[in-house]
């Protein structure tokens, strides 16, 4: 593999269009597939059981072939050289050859860059390295996790937690006992701590996020 150098390459302005995921490819297909059913009256069960049968075998079969042919390209290899060529700021996983005989093929992941001078595999594996395109045996589209699976790993906001001092020590967790350590006091919710400093006057809390050794 050889580094990168520092000599900038003008991307391709053609090839900088973000390529279609599994699930846009598939979805109009779906889509079309709904609204003859709608056209012809298939949500209101108009269709007697022979129709309906006559009507999936015209209408349904082509579109479940097409489905099944895109599955199957999305998750084939391409040899190379290839016909199809991979599309630009897309990662790939790549089939490698090696010198060695014991373990002739070596299996990574690259990103393609399209640029106006020519093309590159930048090596995600390696950080700052190119892979050497006459390696490569064959590439395979990797599978982009969708908007709505990224959206589902989020965590929800946490509640800001809170100290309570009294005295010059601090509360251990469910107020059972008092720590001169700050990292073994008890952590309470605001409304918990709020609460009890007003009906112990000599108390007094700290939220967690401002106390920079116990975040």
């Amino acid at each position: 593999m050889t580094k990168l150098s520092n000599v900038p390459m003008q991307p391709n302005p053609s090839a900088l269009e973000r390529p279609q995921t599994l699930v846009e490819r598939i979805q109009p297909i779906l889509d079309d597939l709904m609204m003859e059913c709608f056209k012809h009256g298939f949500h209101q069960k108009e269709m007697t059981e022979a129709e309906f049968i006559d009507y999936s075998r015209k209408n349904c079969v082509p579109p479940k072939r097409e489905i099944i042919g895109i599955l199957k390209q999305h998750q084939s290899w391409r040899k190379i050289p290839s016909d199809e060529k991979p599309q630009d700021m897309q990662a790939y996983n790549l089939l490698l050859k090696t010198d060695s005989t014991e373990y002739p093929t070596l299996y990574s992941v690259g990103l393609f860059r399209q640029y106006a001078s020519g093309h590159v595999w930048l090596s995600l594996v390696e950080a700052e390295t190119y892979i050497d395109e006459s390696k490569i045996l064959a590439w395979q589209p990797m599978n982009m996790p969708s908007a709505e699976f990224f959206e589902s790993l989020k965590q929800p906001p946490r509640e800001p937690q809170y100290l309570i001092s009294k005295g010059g020590y601090w509360y251990r967790s469910d107020a059972k006992g008092y720590t001169a350590s700050k990292h073994e006091a008890g952590r309470f919710s605001k409304e918990f701590a709020e609460r009890h400093a007003k009906e112990v006057p000599e108390v007094r809390i700290f939220e967690v996020d401002f106390l920079p050794s116990l975040k």
